[in-house]
């Protein structure tokens, strides 16, 4: 009889690749599957994984007491499934958490009593995250009450996964460094974004494509839309921003770019739209680009989008954050992170420089062929099995 393996995540299931990912590697795997996450209107369906949606919808506000409130229902939610699997005959053999928050884990206290390996999957440093969205001092005392939040939730697990070796270096910082890691970076799925072997730039327009959730300062939009201000400034370039995604900002990004007359350099989605629609929208697209500004949570972060743009052959230009400058620093088009006049100088250099951009293009799908997720996959199948 197949082992039995859950996956939890507080996460609109159909617009989150790694857990979609995982789960249909672990049912690969040999295992069955069960995810619980919140409730969404798409409900689509992984082949040979059951899904237990909870009838709780994500929290997209800013108010702390509400975010708080909305991870502590979803925990009880959590905590009453697993509590009640635990005691009957189809107890789970393994119980994979992925944070955001991190405490989630603890909802498995009876469950790993009583004999369940626990995992948890570790998709954002929380404490740094927190502080840069709530406009936080990483000192303050909500932060550090994060920072223990994490520490105990980590060292209750059997073992971590950890998107990249920054991540790994951090938790150990924080004194979680009895528990074995593993690294599974953001690796695009083979399955829904198909490999591009050719790619064709044209010579006089050059599309650049950025999907992301909608957080106008904390994922960079608003410098974005500086630095298209810009090129519209120049008034030689035909370069074009193509925005897709949905979220907090939503409503205020489409005020902006008419309050700026950028409707016809800046095209935006209006809202999140499926894997089969933004994996097309890459592969007419020239430059993908990764805006973040520098900050806590952002210095750490390596974009899943940045491993779709790779396997797409786009020419990446990214700001030069901590994490992207030590891990990719030969591979894409590195700006000087918040400075608009340079980002603009990149993508004008690429407009102009074909053979620049395919360079560019090169090195990316280069990377990708040497991280793929078939190999990550074998590497989380393996770290199943030895639990």
């Amino acid at each position: 009889m197949s082992k039995r393996i859950a996956m939890l995540a507080y996460t609109v299931l159909s617009l989150d690749s790694r857990v979609i990912r995982e789960s249909k590697a672990a049912f690969e795997g040999g295992y069955t599957v069960d995810v619980y996450t919140l409730n969404e209107t798409a409900r689509d369906k992984i082949n040979g994984v059951n899904i237990i949606y909870s009838r709780q919808w994500q929290y997209k506000g800013k108010n702390k007491v509400k975010f708080a409130l909305s991870y502590l229902r979803f925990f009880m939610f959590c905590f009453c499934n697993l509590t009640l699997k635990s005691f009957s005959k189809k107890r789970y053999d393994i119980i994979h958490f992925n944070n955001m928050p991190n405490f989630l884990i603890f909802s498995s206290l009876f469950a790993k009593i009583l004999g369940s390996k626990i995992i948890m999957d570790v998709h954002d440093v929380m404490p740094e995250l927190f502080a840069q969205k709530f406009g936080k001092d990483i000192t303050s005392r909500f932060i550090k009450l994060l920072y223990l939040e994490e520490r105990y939730s980590l060292r209750f697990a059997d073992r971590i996964i950890s998107v990249n070796s920054l991540c790994t270096e951090r938790f150990i910082q924080n004194k979680v460094t009895k528990t074995q890691f593993t690294e599974i970076v953001n690796a695009a799925d083979e399955d829904v974004f198909k490999p591009v072997k050719d790619k064709v730039f044209q010579k006089d327009l050059l599309t650049v494509i950025y999907p992301a959730t909608l957080a106008i300062k904390r994922n960079g939009i608003d410098f974005l839309l500086d630095v298209m201000e810009k090129i519209k400034s120049m008034k030689t370039y035909n370069i074009k921003l193509a925005i897709f995604g949905g979220g907090e900002d939503s409503k205020l990004l489409e005020s902006i770019i008419k309050e700026r007359n950028l409707e016809d350099y800046v095209y935006f989605s209006g809202g999140f739209v499926n894997y089969e629609v933004l994996s097309n929208e890459l592969e007419k697209s020239h430059v993908g680009i990764i805006p973040f500004p520098r900050g806590y949570s952002t210095d750490f972060q390596t974009p899943v989008k940045m491993h779709e743009y790779f396997i797409k052959k786009l020419a990446v230009v990214a700001a030069d954050t901590k994490l992207i400058k030590k891990e990719f620093s030969d591979i894409v088009f590195l700006f000087e992170a918040g400075n608009v006049n340079d980002c603009a100088d990149k993508l004008v250099s690429l407009y102009n420089n074909n053979d620049l951009l395919n360079a560019y293009s090169q090195k990316g799908f280069d990377y990708y062929l040497s991280h793929t997720w078939t190999k990550y996959k074998k590497d989380y199948i393996n770290l199943l099995d030895s639990l």
